[in-house]
């Protein structure tokens, strides 16, 4: 098992965050809106991250991943570019599968597999691959720290995805 983590800011999504494995420094979290208008929607409207984009860079500043929203009438969707390598893109779409809002579930398409991710009322965010865990994700509230652990190391080094995933994913749930 290899663990990440990171620190939540209580007050400003857009300010940079950093992001551990272990006790190493690995990339920068940050989030971004596309003008001041959506900024002060999310904030005083609705309240929530719904048009928030996010970005992680890894240690030497390279772009791994961006999101952004596409959510269209309470359908959750999140459109996340990962980039593996300098010279390598890959779009995936994580798209809400439940219908009730009573814990979460969502999947996505991934080098020609289907990933489910589960996360139940009050527990950890899993991350599956047919009924196999790859990773978990929890969120302290408290302390304001999550932690993500991957479990299977086929997937390691995709951990700026995973990480992706799951904050852009969850993040709108947890603020």
């Amino acid at each position: 098992m290899v663990q990440y983590s990171y620190k939540l800011r209580l007050t400003s999504p857009t300010k940079p965050i950093d992001l551990f494995k272990g006790e190493s420094k690995i990339g920068i979290l940050q989030g971004s809106y596309k003008n001041i208008w959506t900024k002060m929607f999310d904030y005083f409207i609705l309240k929530n991250s719904t048009f928030i984009r996010f970005e992680i860079k890894d240690s030497n500043h390279n772009h791994r991943l961006t999101s952004s929203s596409v959510t269209k009438l309470g359908n959750k969707k999140v459109k996340i570019i990962y980039t593996p390598s300098k010279n390598e893109k890959t779009e995936l779409v994580i798209k809400d599968s439940k219908m009730f809002d009573i814990g979460d579930e969502a999947t996505f398409e991934y080098n020609e597999n289907t990933f489910v991710i589960k996360k139940p009322s009050l527990k950890p965010a899993k991350l599956l691959l047919n009924n196999h865990l790859i990773a978990e994700w929890k969120d302290y509230h408290l302390n304001r720290t999550v932690t993500l652990d991957i479990f299977n190391y086929d997937y390691i080094q995709d951990e700026y995805l995973i990480l992706g995933i799951f904050h852009c994913y969850f993040y709108t749930i947890d603020r």
